[in-house]
């Protein structure tokens, strides 16, 4: 089974969701229309009356009644109990079915996309799904890597999964160790942990490095302190943003006053 395909599996679950939600409110709504017009048609009362009492006989509140009822209404308020039982016990069924068919999807899904990692070998791990991940995921995918990203937030989650299908992603939290061999970590070629937290990536990065101490490690850090600790216990390579920006952007002011200067040369020698 294709990933793209495996992923796509959930989307007809959450449409299920939202059309019977939907089909549900729509039979409540014409409930309440049907009984506030059948008590001002029967007993002549006024909208609101007839739909208060519409609302507290579905309700099942017992409030008693607005008005004294003639013989025709109590006949059409008791059918109007039946109608509302049946259709809040549909109301219920059709939600609750829904909710469990999309929590059985899910995890569906979950079990076989941790049973095609395991069969994986040779593979990249991506801890946290941020700028940095972004950019490796692209650059893999264009030459065709096998990836396994890992991440907790379900919104990013969802959309990774919707911008790189081909990709594996677990909705994991990165700092429990029994996610490294969910990912298979022991048959890796290399993990790039980036979470957010630096100190998230130095623990991180200890776990992998006791889980599989071959495996080529590239972690973030900001701290040159917590750098220089990262390569301390076996980290590959450690980048730190600041430090490669800082660098670039001196680069690039050196680069303008060497141009500076070239064209201040030219100048004196045309005089």
């Amino acid at each position: 089974m294709q990933l793209s395909k495996l992923i796509g599996i959930r989307e007809p679950a959450t449409q299920l969701l939202v059309e019977r939600l939907t089909s549900c409110v729509a039979v409540i709504c014409g409930i309440i229309v049907l009984g506030t017009l059948g008590y001002v048609l029967i007993e002549g009362w006024s909208v609101a009356d007839g739909f208060f009492m519409t609302v507290i006989t579905i309700a099942t509140v017992g409030n008693g009644e607005t008005h004294q009822l003639s013989p025709p209404g109590r006949i059409f308020t008791a059918v109007l109990i039946c109608i509302s039982v049946i259709g809040m016990a549909g109301f219920t069924a059709c939600i609750t079915t829904a909710f469990v068919s999309r929590e059985l999807t899910g995890t569906f899904v979950a079990k076989r996309i941790r049973k095609m990692i395991s069969s994986m070998n040779g593979h990249t791990v991506i801890f946290g799904a941020g700028l940095m991940a972004d950019t490796i995921m692209m650059r893999l995918i264009e030459d065709d890597q096998p990836i396994v990203l890992i991440e907790e937030n379900h919104t990013k989650v969802d959309d990774f999964r919707r911008r790189y299908p081909e990709a594996l992603i677990l909705e994991s939290n990165p700092r429990n160790e029994m996610v490294l061999f969910d990912a298979s970590i022991l048959n890796a070629a290399s993990v790039v942990v980036g979470l957010d937290s630096e100190f998230d990536n130095l623990l991180v990065s200890i776990s992998v490095k006791e889980a599989n101490p071959s495996v080529h490690v590239i972690s973030r850090a900001d701290d040159p302190k917590v750098a220089s600790r990262m390569l301390k216990i076996g980290v590959n390579d450690v980048i730190c943003p600041f430090q490669l920006s800082g660098e670039y952007v001196a680069n690039l002011l050196e680069a303008n006053r060497d141009g500076i200067h070239e064209v201040e040369e030219e100048l004196s020698s045309s005089v």
